[in-house]
């Protein structure tokens, strides 16, 4: 199948979703969002290809927050989406790069719409927060408005996105304990570097981490 820029492929149903760092993404049938967004950004150096997380991260707090005016709603750094401490969304981004440069990118996106039970204890979904049921192609529709949106403001405001992000960024300027190889220790959590990596104020100094190198202690 060939697949233009901007084409989204949606199922219904999917027996082993993929989540990050190997997890699985579990779902009901005819419950949930479960899409897939093929992009060309040609134009976006290698480097920055994080700026796409922030574009899929913030379209999806926009659009669960305008529906859960009631909830607090944040982004778990990279690309998690939070409703009340408890897990509602989820991205996963796989990119191809060919002699330097991106050529093309599957943005993988699993939004809790209408589920109302979870093996999980930190999952939720929209039905759970607001006790109601929602049309997920009108769902779809306005998350798809809302990343064509924040993908514009990427090509001609970059630093406006990143802050954007930050303001929306669980536990910012808390302090969190962390496990960074085998040794456990806390830190303050402060943003996101140029790169995307997680920037942590500790007791020595300020580090920042990419994903593998950095895992939150509950």
């Amino acid at each position: 199948m060939s697949l233009s820029h901007g084409s989204v492929v949606w199922t219904d149903y999917q027996e082993n979703g993929k989540g990050q760092q190997g997890n699985v993404w579990l779902s009901e049938q005819g419950k949930n969002l479960l899409f897939t967004i093929y992009l060309k950004p040609d134009f976006l150096d290698p480097k920055d290809q994080y700026l796409l997380n922030l574009v899929s991260s913030l379209a999806i707090h926009k659009v669960v927050s305008a529906n859960l005016p009631s909830t607090k709603v944040e982004i778990k750094w990279p690309n998690d989406i939070y409703a009340n401490d408890q897990k509602i969304a989820g991205i996963l981004a796989e990119t191809v790069i060919s002699k330097g440069k991106l050529e093309h990118l599957y943005c993988g996106i699993g939004l809790n719409v209408n589920q109302t039970h979870f093996n999980l204890p930190r999952a939720t979904s929209m039905h759970q927060q607001a006790r109601s049921v929602f049309d997920r192609t009108d769902i779809l529709e306005t998350l798809l408005l809302e990343f064509e949106s924040y993908y514009a403001k990427m090509k001609h405001d970059p630093d406006g996105l990143r802050n954007e992000y930050e303001k929306l960024l669980m536990w910012r300027d808390e302090i969190r304990n962390f496990e960074i190889g085998n040794e456990r220790t806390s830190g303050i959590l402060k943003g996101i570097d140029n790169n995307g990596r997680l920037i942590i104020k500790f007791d020595a100094g300020v580090r920042s981490f990419n994903v593998k190198e950095i895992v939150f202690s509950y």
